[in-house]
């Protein structure tokens, strides 16, 4: 119990003294180490302790195995679940989610399909899985067999579902699983009522989505970043940015997600001071350095026309970048006609090992190279140095 208190608290220092200290460690004494080290952002630490454990059990296994997917090691997760010398339900359950979660789809879907048994947790986890990826036929499909054989849908389930339909805006099918989630009464559950905002906002009945949050007995950050963000695809940014104060209103903290979303709408309405305002909130909120903040702000200074402090936010973001980042910068880059800046952050994509380079940063560069090949009276020679280049070949650009 102290050790799990500790690793709560993010003190995985104090964690690992306490354990280390105990006179003897059984089984649950490792797992909690385990889990904490996990837990703290500590893979080397844990699979350390795991390969020194004097006995494992299923848990053990089970959390490893979780721990390496949530952080990436898919080949590492793959191997340990292969050596399990026994597996329980909890165990195929985690494979398949760490595949799921990790772009694996397919995989995912062979090893769902050669699972002894299966429950709701299962299915559910299919089902997420493959309307995540943009399968989201084939999810609406799954959940269909799941009800056939008998399986008892979870809220989560539902949750799942609904999500799967807002990708492919399936109206007919989203009002019947309303009326469902309604009849059985989960239609008060906060997960399946943020996805019924989402799933009405994909299908561009946005008052529908505030009926819903309307109707709920209480909001939480959850359903008030749905709706922000359901005002926003429709458009609808001044709403959108009249909900996010509401809800700093009635004293409901907004998360990283909240923010971004609200950001956006700031960029889509040019509204810059907004935008700044917001800015101070995520300061004091200690929210400035999340990537998906980080990511909104950057867009929406450089849309409002202040380059330079995007690429101040840009130099002192302290986690690391993503695709989304860069491509901002170098849109950001384009519509400013900056050559030299656009060379630089595409040359530092490029020479980033965490980022996959994609299709929509080569675009956002034959976008800056034209530009400026056209602001240079249409001689090419930008086009042509770019080509030649170390950055990137013209087969990267065709």
């Amino acid at each position: 119990m102290l050790i799990t208190s500790y690793y709560q608290k993010g003190e995985i220092n104090e964690a690992l003294r306490v354990f280390n200290d105990m006179p003897v460690k059984d089984i649950v004494s490792w797992n909690s180490m385990i889990k904490g080290c996990l837990s703290c952002g500590d893979l080397d630490m844990a699979r350390k302790l795991f390969d020194e454990m004097p006995g494992r059990n299923v848990v053990s296994w089970t959390t490893i195995v979780d721990g390496c997917a949530q952080f990436g090691e898919v080949e590492m997760a793959e191997e340990l679940f292969g050596k399990m010398p026994w597996r329980d339900i909890a165990a195929w359950n985690s494979m398949v989610f760490g595949y799921c979660s990790n772009g694996r789809i397919e995989d995912g879907f062979e090893l769902f399909k050669r699972m002894p048994r299966r429950d709701d947790i299962s299915w559910t986890t299919m089902i997420g899985g493959l309307g995540q990826c943009g399968r989201s036929e084939e999810a609406l499909f799954l959940f269909q067999e799941m009800c056939v054989l008998g399986v008892k849908p979870t809220p989560s389930t539902y949750s799942s579902v609904l999500t799967a339909c807002a990708n492919i805006s399936a109206l007919c099918c989203g009002v019947q699983l309303h009326a469902l989630v309604v009849k059985i009464g989960y239609v008060f559950d906060t997960f399946i009522s943020a996805s019924l905002i989402t799933f009405y906002a994909h299908c561009t009945l946005v008052d529908n989505s505030l009926k819903v949050f309307e109707d709920n007995l209480v909001a939480n950050v959850v359903m008030w970043t749905a709706l922000i963000t359901g005002y926003g695809l429709n458009s609808k940014h001044e709403e959108a940015l009249e909900v996010f104060y509401g809800m700093i209103m009635s004293g409901t903290m907004p998360n990283q997600f909240t923010f971004a979303s609200a950001l956006k709408s700031c960029s889509e309405l040019d509204a810059l001071d907004r935008g700044k305002g917001l800015h101070t909130r995520t300061i004091k909120l200690g929210l400035d350095v999340d990537v998906f903040v980080g990511n909104s702000l950057i867009v929406m200074y450089t849309e409002c026309g202040c380059v330079g402090d995007g690429i101040t936010i840009f130099n002192n973001m302290k986690v690391p970048p993503d695709e989304i980042t860069y491509v901002g910068l170098l849109t950001a880059c384009s519509h400013c006609r900056m050559l030299d800046k656009g060379k630089y952050f595409f040359e530092k994509l490029n020479w980033d090992p965490s980022v996959e380079v994609k299709l929509e940063h080569y675009a956002c560069m034959v976008d800056i190279l034209g530009a400026i090949w056209k602001v240079g009276g249409g001689r090419g020679v930008y086009l042509e140095d770019a080509c030649e280049s170390r950055i990137y070949s013209v087969d990267s650009i065709t």
